[in-house]
């Protein structure tokens, strides 16, 4: 099984190629008993998603440009994660 810096990795691995069976499997397993994995997990397909969906909208400029309800989802996910929605932690 592995430790989250080697879950991590692979996840990141995943977007760019296959994973074999045995990575697919030590992951699986890290992410049944990690929450914090799984959360990361769970962050990575929704950027991966907005990702995909940005490459698809193009404005007349050839500027990618992020829809608002991307911009949001995005904006959310930052403040669940930090407690703000920046990304930043708040000022002192």
């Amino acid at each position: 099984m592995y430790s989250c810096r080697q879950a991590s990795r692979i996840l990141s691995d995943a977007l760019e190629r296959r994973l074999t069976p045995m990575e697919w499997l030590n992951l699986r397993l890290h992410l049944t008993i990690c929450g914090m994995c799984r959360s990361y997990a769970h962050n990575v397909r929704i950027l991966e998603d907005v990702l995909v969906r940005l490459r698809q909208q193009v404005d007349g400029n050839g500027t990618q440009q992020l829809s608002v309800p991307d911009r949001e989802l995005i904006l959310r996910n930052l403040e669940a994660i930090t407690g703000h929605a920046s990304g930043e932690p708040p000022e002192a």
